[in-house]
């Protein structure tokens, strides 16, 4: 579901668009842009990559600012998968952009996250 970048709105809610350059590729190195609500559009890259292991997506902010979305899948004790996403600001204004998108970041994530679970589970479901 990660590498489907179209359809991340299916559970990013806050997401108006995404999508890759070449949607057929979804590897270290793709490139691709975001667009949520309220924000402009915004370029990524996926800086790290291990088919269903692990990923990171960079995205350009202005000022040489960047912000790290790095997500880690492993399978439980019981068999389930269990996936982790963490958020990195990187850059001079790390500290300002922290500060003003922290809130929203802890906010939004676990119910972007259960939204995932939900879908996951729903597409497994119908298989």
């Amino acid at each position: 579901m990660w590498a489907d970048v179209e359809h991340w709105k299916k559970f990013d809610t806050l997401l108006e668009y995404s999508y890759l350059k070449d949607p057929k590729i979804f590897k270290k190195g793709a490139i691709g842009y975001v667009k949520a609500s309220g924000a402009p559009k915004t370029k990524f890259k996926i800086t790290r990559y291990k088919e269903g292991v692990y990923f990171t997506e960079k995205l350009y902010l202005p000022f040489y600012n960047s912000l790290d979305l790095q997500r880690y899948f492993e399978k439980s004790e019981t068999g389930e998968t269990i996936f982790t996403h963490e958020v990195n600001f990187k850059g001079p204004l790390k500290s300002v952009l922290f500060f003003f998108l922290n809130k929203s970041f802890k906010k939004e994530l676990p119910l972007v996250m259960n939204r995932l679970k939900n879908v996951a589970e729903e597409q497994e479901n119908i298989k």
